[in-house]
């Protein structure tokens, strides 16, 4: 066993001493993938697993070895026991050792490998596709995985993308010798190879009479194989078992209930058309519904197709209204899964070809295998979609004439989310939308004012907002990932806010996220980068990415006219700084950062600090200001440099401190620096200028409704009331403030008696509490000094003001701050603004720059 399986197997004997069935050997790990001489297995071995091979059990969403439950080997999007969706992803989990510090940790990455699905392309003889998402060398791009003809049953799984048409084969399943002569318990199959060695034996799920899982599937691995057709194989079982479970779990077809229209496009096109299909639960074929076809046949004020208790349809459904009738309807209240496309066309031509109305009330609809596309002329779409749905492949509206649209429903969309072209779309809901399994993409909408996607979360390609002319404001404000971004070409001065984006890109990402053309950009939580960042031709005057850590990638700004700081305070990383073009950028500050690429910077600079900078694997060029301090590089950085060093500036040696107050040494609160719009619980989790999603509307009916009940005397009498209760406040206060104001002018008894004894009374020490002063603040200086005073201090820095307690003028500190702001995170602070009023003048404003340390 090498070192690697004995540093994992002392970690699992540690983390998994109380798991049932440890072991202090390491099982659970995929079997060597060094070529090794594998003992060919016989077929009536015993089921139990060598103890060398793991026996592989699937767990809800996990697979696991049987030895080792609790670490996950491989993790399914959705269970395959459950049979719920028609497209499921798996990832595999690669561990390794880090013994970089004294104790031994166990980490892992996460890789997504294949996808499988049912492919309806074939009628006759139902398959499943296999999608590889790595690398050739690492998984089979493209296999289809069908029922065997021989004796026997079982399945085959082939290369579809093999060279060889005669040798294609990889996989296939056989049921053991032993119960194929009806002396085995008749639930165990065999997987093998190409050339017939037994590679895993796979032990079927077992149910009971409720349908309710007794034993879950395993898979006990009987031989070596390279890593490939290793997880190849566990993918192959998986869709097994979904296929399988899918027909466990269907209710009984009869003769009444079933509708077999073999692969053929059943046809509705006239009022009536449904009367032979809508008594139908699971069709299997597709449905056209051409209102197209003949328009005069039907009602020019509404036409309506109800597609009844089809719960099912096996092939596609396809909606072809036409502009002849004002609104048109489906009703499909029991139809849950479309395995087919989901289409809705406005085939029509002409200047009136227009659909004035079009709904769709699919209540009970929860997955479209394939893609849903809504597309042409329709001014107003009503989509009524109560259940979480998942699309297979594409979500897409395009090229429609709809000024509002309220998409609900749709949850995870598999494919690519397109909403596009639709030049007179002003206003866009997307309720449910959480997961985008492929692109996002929002573009050529002219006149798009307001977007929400209160739910999304993910988007594993690249999110795009592009050429909406009129969109100034984006605010995603419950996504977390994204592989790339692409923000360019909206509304002028745009705004985006990212509140909760944690992390840009993943394991395979090497591409640029752009941001062009915007006034404000908010990363509250973005702590990790993979890919690199630019920031280019936008105006506004900051850019600062507060958490981000992990920059593996470059980052760009340039062509920013209006940028006069950028900082990155805690970054540690970057392998490329490029930033030059910004005509007002002075100040330049990543005092975390330690290791770096290469470093280009060009422009007026003032400040530029790099305190904690280690190592340059590239060269280091800093063009600034004459005035900018180059004496500090000259001795820190100029020898950690391994490529060309340049740097334009003042090179007398002069002393050098950050400006950052040590910001880069704390882990950071993203909500102090979100905006109060992504704080408040209560403004909703909508997108978009307005007030997000759902949250526009004061009054609901139900609110309507209960204060419906109150009669007009009531409310005048409420009226009248309040009136009189504001009156009399506002009296009181008016009668208080009067009578504070002559005690403060009063003298004080005791200052009196004190003075004609000749003892000097002078004034409280300032922050004193003493219950002897006649000033109302420490800062109220009416009777003694003459002067009213007003401190504000400004922080360029984007957090939050900090609760000032008390100031005093100590050694030790200038400012004691209340709550958790430390006199580090106060260094930062710089203006204070004195603010006075003298002797009835007007009040006259000065400004003093103060830096904040210890003494």
């Amino acid at each position: 066993m090498s070192d690697e399986k004995k540093k994992l197997a002392d970690l699992d004997k540690q983390a998994e001493s109380s798991a049932p069935g440890s072991s202090s050997t390491l099982l659970d790990l995929p079997p060597s993938y060094e070529p090794q001489s594998a003992p060919r297995v016989s077929q009536d071995d015993d089921l139990q697993a060598p103890e060398d091979f793991p026996i592989l059990v699937i767990d809800d969403c996990k697979i696991y070895s049987a030895y080792a439950p609790t670490r996950t080997l491989y993790r399914l999007s959705n269970p395959v026991c459950d049979a719920t969706r028609t497209v499921y992803g798996i990832e595999k989990f690669r561990y390794k050792v880090d013994d970089s510090s004294d104790e031994p940790k166990l980490r892992h990455t996460v890789d997504h490998i294949y996808d499988f699905e049912r492919d309806i392309q074939l009628k006759a003889l139902p398959t499943v596709r296999i999608k590889g998402y790595t690398s050739s060398k690492r998984t089979y791009k493209s296999a289809i995985m069908s029922d065997a003809t021989k004796i026997g049953g079982g399945y085959k799984v082939e290369d579809d993308k093999a060279e060889d048409k005669d040798n294609k084969e990889i996989l296939k399943t056989e049921r053991p010798f032993k119960d194929l002569l009806n002396q085995g318990r008749g639930n165990t199959i065999e997987w093998k190879d190409a050339s017939g060695q037994v590679l895993a034996v796979e032990t079927k799920l077992q149910r009971d009479k409720d349908k309710k899982i007794v034993e879950p599937p395993r898979l006990a691995i009987k031989a070596n194989m390279d890593e490939k057709l290793y997880d190849f194989l566990v993918t192959s079982w998986c869709a097994v078992v979904w296929k399988e479970a899918k027909g466990d779990l269907k209710d009984p077809l009869t003769w009444e209930k079933c509708c077999d229209i073999s692969g053929n496009y059943t046809i509705i096109d006239s009022p009536d058309g449904e009367d032979g299909i809508s008594t139908c639960k699971d069709v299997d074929g597709s449905l056209s519904l051409l209102f197209d076809k003949s328009p005069e046949s039907w009602p020019p004020i509404k036409a309506a197709v109800d597609l009844g208790t089809i719960s099912s349809l096996t092939g596609s459904l396809v909606i072809y209204p036409h502009h002849h009738s004002k609104k048109t309807t489906v009703t499909a209240s029991s139809l849950k899964s479309i395995e087919g496309e989901f289409t809705i066309w406005n085939t029509g031509t002409g200047k009136d070809k227009t659909v004035e109305e079009l709904e769709l009330l699919f209540d009970a609809l929860e997955s479209v295998g394939k893609g849903y596309v809504i597309t042409k002329a329709f001014a107003k779409l009503n989509i009524q979609h109560k259940k979480d749905i998942e699309v297979g492949s594409e979500m897409r509206v395009t090229e429609t004439k709809v000024e509002e649209l309220v998409l609900g429903g749709v949850h995870t969309v598999n494919g690519d989310f397109m909403i596009d072209s639709n030049k007179n779309m002003e206003e866009l809901d997307v309720t449910a939308l959480t997961y985008a399994n492929k692109g996002f993409s929002v573009k050529g909408n002219n006149a798009l004012t307001r977007v929400s996607f209160p739910k999304l979360k993910e988007v594993k390609g690249n999110l795009e907002f592009n050429q909406n002319g009129a969109l100034t404001e984006i605010r995603l404000a419950a996504l977390e990932n994204a592989a790339t971004m692409s923000i360019s070409s909206n509304g002028q001065d745009g705004a985006v806010f990212l509140p909760y984006l944690s992390s840009i890109g993943n394991s395979t990402t090497t591409a640029t996220s752009d941001f062009k053309g915007l006034k404000k950009v908010e990363f509250s939580s973005l702590n990790k980068v993979k890919g690199a960042l630019a920031f280019s031709s936008n105006v506004f005057e900051d850019l600062t990415i507060p958490l981000l850590k992990e920059m593996d990638g470059s980052i760009t700004v340039e062509d920013n006219p209006s940028l006069t700081t950028f900082a990155l305070p805690r970054v540690t990383y970057v392998d490329e700084l490029d930033i030059s073009g910004n005509d007002e950028l002075t100040n330049i500050t990543a005092n975390a950062l330690k290791s770096a690429g290469t470093i280009s910077i060009k422009g007026p600079f003032t400040n530029v600090e790099f305190f904690n900078l280690e190592k340059v694997t590239g060269d280091f060029k800093v063009v600034g200001d004459k005035s900018m301090d180059c004496s500090w590089f000259d001795a820190n950085v100029k020898k950690i440099v391994k490529g060309k060093y340049t740097c334009v500036g003042d090179h007398d040696e002069k002393e050098k401190r950050a400006s950052t107050g040590g910001i880069e040494d704390t882990e950071g609160n993203p909500k102090d620096y979100m905006t109060p719009e992504d704080d408040d619980s209560d403004a909703g989790s909508g997108s978009g200028s307005g007030s997000g999603g759902g949250s526009g509307n004061g009054d609901s009916d139900d609110d309507k409704a209960s204060s419906g009940g109150m009669s007009t005397g009531a409310k005048a009498g409420i009226g009248i009331g309040i009136a009189i209760l504001v009156v009399l406040i506002i009296v009181g206060a008016v009668m208080f403030w009067l009578w504070r104001r002559r005690r403060a002018v009063q003298p004080n008894d005791n200052n009196s008696n004190n003075s004609f004894l000749g003892i000097s009374q002078g004034p409280p020490r300032l922050g004193s509490s003493s219950g002897t002063s006649t000033f109302s603040n420490i800062f109220d200086g009416q009777a003694k000094m003459g002067v009213q005073t007003k401190i504000v201090a400004t922080n360029p820095m984007p957090s939050p003001s900090p609760s000032l307690g008390t100031l005093n003028f100590g050694r030790t500190s200038l400012i004691e701050s209340t709550g958790t702001f430390t006199e580090k995170s106060l260094a930062a602070w710089k203006t204070i603004r004195r603010v006075s009023d003298s002797s009835g003048e007007a009040m006259k404003e000065t400004t003093t720059t103060t830096t904040f340390h210890k003494a």
